[in-house]
């Protein structure tokens, strides 16, 4: 089946709301989980290739330690149709 679709908006408010800790806390539990584990646990992330969820994970990290990236990517998301966001 595929995966659930990512309201762009909900995805957005959800990372936005997330603290720095939070961030690199849900970095590390990525790594430290394999990929597809990952995909069982979070449907949203069912399509993504292992390079993709690694990606995710370094990105939360730089987003943790860049409170200005965060804001940017944010407001991309929310820019994005739910179609795109799922092919991030």
């Amino acid at each position: 089946s595929p995966p659930p679709t990512v309201d762009p908006t909900q995805a957005a408010d959800q990372l936005a709301n997330m603290s720095p800790d939070q961030l690199r806390q849900q970095a590390a539990h990525m790594r430290s989980l394999d990929p597809a584990s990952i995909r069982r646990m979070y449907p949203q992330l069912a399509g993504m290739s292992d390079a993709q969820i690694q990606q995710a994970a370094a990105q939360m990290e730089l987003m943790a330690n860049n409170p200005a990236l965060l804001q940017r990517a944010t407001q991309q998301m929310k820019d994005m149709t739910p179609e795109q966001l799922q092919q991030q």
